[in-house]
């Protein structure tokens, strides 16, 4: 990794399959497939498919499968040599209720090691519009008041970072064999 580039850990909704699912996605034509509405759609229409199977798991095999995400971060260098006052993780906050890894636990142990952390906040209507804002304190985060989706919203006050960051969490709904994500749509 060279020197300033922030490494990224896509955690899946669900980490453990629900399903072996095969599903070919369209190529955008700028990548000598097919057009942009047809890859559209294909996401969506995976996105959905995984909702259905996500729908199945119970709240006990999500924590279990938390616990296994958390196991195997504590083994990847890239995570614990940022967890101190040098480091600046990005996590995703989760949906309350979700059908996805809870990072929660992850927060608490963050600020516990004094790492700074920063979550994304959705700016505007756009996909990509999101800023990563300094939380100051896993409680100020656990306070927040929630988005439509069951998401907490960060503070407006709260500063914007960018520069600095060592490792970024990222949602992923699902992943192809070359590690390919698929994210919420969002952003």
């Amino acid at each position: 990794m060279r020197a300033g580039q922030a490494a990224t850990i896509s955690v899946l909704t669900a980490t453990v399959a629900v399903s072996t699912r095969a599903v070919a996605l369209s190529t955008p034509k700028d990548a000598g497939g097919g057009d942009k509405a047809t890859l559209r759609a294909d996401k969506r229409a995976l996105r959905k498919a995984v909702s259905v199977d996500l729908s199945g798991l119970s709240k006990e095999s999500i924590q279990g499968q938390t616990a296994a995400v958390i196991r195997h971060l504590e083994k990847l260098p890239e995570f614990t040599t940022k967890m101190d006052s040098r480091g600046m993780i990005s996590v995703y906050l989760p949906m309350v209720d979700g059908k996805e890894v809870d990072t929660w636990p992850i927060i608490q142990r963050l600020f516990e090691q004094r790492t700074r952390v920063v979550v994304p906040k959705i700016e505007g209507k756009k996909s990509g519009d999101m800023a990563m804002v300094l939380a100051p304190s896993a409680q100020s985060l656990a306070d927040l008041p929630l988005d439509k989706w069951n998401i907490p919203i960060p503070d407006e006050s709260w500063s914007s970072e960018l520069a600095g960051i060592d490792l970024v969490f990222v949602p992923c709904v699902a992943v192809d064999k070359k590690c390919n994500r698929l994210g919420h749509g969002k952003g």
